[in-house]
């Protein structure tokens, strides 16, 4: 037990290697900001080491080594605050954080509203980790409920870069486990963009979650800004957007010149949250979106103003989620799915993968299998909710299975269906029973064009 007669909290607590033992680090208010560093061999019994004081740092200090340029050879320790504030230097003699010369004042981690009330706040390290990464979360507290606050930001993996002109800075990257949500990616090269929105590649396409990588070349640009924006209406309304400067080379209002004449952008957009790397990791930009999900919402811009820009490659992939939910044991029935006890069934045309009503004909776009992990299925097609409609009247369709929520459906109340990730259940459509009609979701009112029967021969 660690008791102080100031006012101190936020622990955390590391291993010092150098030493051979753990080091531990809180925040204090005693006549101003400190951070109070403790060391012990067995995590029971703690020394005083010594302090650091600084007027910037406030609240929930964390410290983590890394190596400069990826040279294990050359590591430094860095100290940052709550609010993403941070300084790089040494641990003494004794273990004592010691700032190295010209890091009198901190740099800032993250570009976004980093405070209490903002966007990116308390951000903490898993370290000691498998090939030494040190991967970081920020709480999000822009994103509330009514019985929550906050979420955690995408995991970025941290590193210490020198750029010229500037010195050493941490990066933050997206770890590289975001790939095994990506789903299948569209492409694009050597495209210039301008404020025509004929150039805009994403016509056409409407996406909820996903991430876009960019590669803009400034050779020939003549354009003052461009960029992306996100959750675009027809009438040309959107929920956010972000963009580069380059008149003042700046991204979300962070120095961020370009390299070799590149910009590169990377975009992940989830509910509620929008997360930005710019020049693999110069600057992050961690924000909180009232994201509308509904299907009008959910168009994507590429834009430049004033001018145009070269995209000399850009990449686009919806995400799943992180996490699924399954069951395991026997199938709980397979065959057909009836309609409120009459000869309709729910059917899956072959050619359009569309899930529509039809007479029931027990052939084999008929022939479903409920399985006990939630999945409805045929063949190795499953009922489907695409990701980038959560609304109600979201048309149902079929697709490879891949064990997301979108495709895992729970039986709830009178013979309803309801989709695990948006808690809407099967539909038919004002209870139009024309061939052909397709299916969607809807709240889980109950009543007739909600009653399917179990699979049965």
């Amino acid at each position: 037990m660690i008791s102080t007669s100031f006012e101190s909290r936020d622990p955390k607590v590391f291993f010092d290697a150098a030493r051979g033992r753990w080091g531990m680090v809180f925040w204090g208010n005693e006549g101003g900001n400190v951070a109070k560093f403790y060391s012990s061999t067995n995590l029971l019994s703690w020394t005083y080491r010594g302090e650091f004081r600084a007027d910037w740092l406030f609240e929930c200090p964390d410290i983590y080594q890394l190596p400069v340029d990826g040279n294990t050879w050359t590591m430094k320790w860095v100290l940052q605050d709550a609010s993403g504030e941070y300084v790089v230097g040494t641990l003494n003699s004794v273990g004592v954080f010691v700032p190295d010369r010209g890091w009198s004042r901190p740099q800032r981690i993250d570009a976004g509203r980093t405070a209490f009330d903002g966007t990116a706040y308390a951000g903490l390290t898993f370290t000691n980790m498998p090939n030494g990464r040190v991967v970081q979360m920020l709480w999000q507290p822009g994103n509330k409920g009514a019985t929550w606050t906050g979420n955690a930001s995408f995991p970025a993996q941290l590193g210490l870069r020198t750029f010229s002109g500037e010195g050493i800075r941490v990066t933050r990257n997206p770890v590289r486990e975001i790939t095994s949500i990506r789903q299948a990616a569209r492409s694009w090269k050597n495209l210039t963009i301008s404020s025509d929105l004929a150039t805009n590649p994403f016509n056409g396409i409407s996406s909820d979650t996903y991430e876009i990588e960019a590669t803009y070349d400034l050779t020939r640009a003549t354009a003052t800004d461009f960029g992306f924006e996100l959750h675009r209406r027809s009438d040309g309304t959107r929920d956010a957007a972000i963009g580069y400067d380059r008149v003042r080379n700046t991204l979300a209002g962070a120095y961020m010149p370009p390299i070799h004449n590149r910009v590169k952008l990377r975009v992940l957009v989830d509910r509620g949250q929008l997360e930005t790397y710019g020049n693999d990791g110069k600057v992050s930009v961690t924000d909180n979106i009232n994201f509308d999900s509904s299907r009008r919402s959910l168009g994507i811009r590429a834009y430049a103003n004033n001018g145009t820009v070269r995209l000399e490659t850009l990449t686009f992939r919806r995400l799943r989620k992180a996490w699924t939910s399954a069951g395991s044991g026997p199938d709980q029935g397979i065959g057909m799915i009836k309609w409120n006890g009459t000869n309709k069934c729910v059917n899956r045309d072959g050619a359009t993968v569309l899930v529509q009503i039809w007479d029931c004909t027990n052939d084999g776009n008929q022939r479903w299998t409920f399985t006990a992990a939630g999945k409805i299925k045929i063949g190795d097609n499953c009922l489907d909710q695409p990701g980038e409609t959560i609304g109600n009247g979201a048309r149902l369709t079929t697709s490879a299975c891949r064990g997301g929520d979108n495709q895992r459906w729970i039986r709830i109340g009178t013979n309803q269906y309801q989709n695990s990730w948006s808690k809407r259940c099967v539909d038919l459509d004002a209870g139009n029973t024309g061939n052909g009609r397709q299916l969607q979701v809807w709240d889980c009112v109950g009543g007739l064009n909600q009653n399917w029967s179990m699979p049965i021969q």
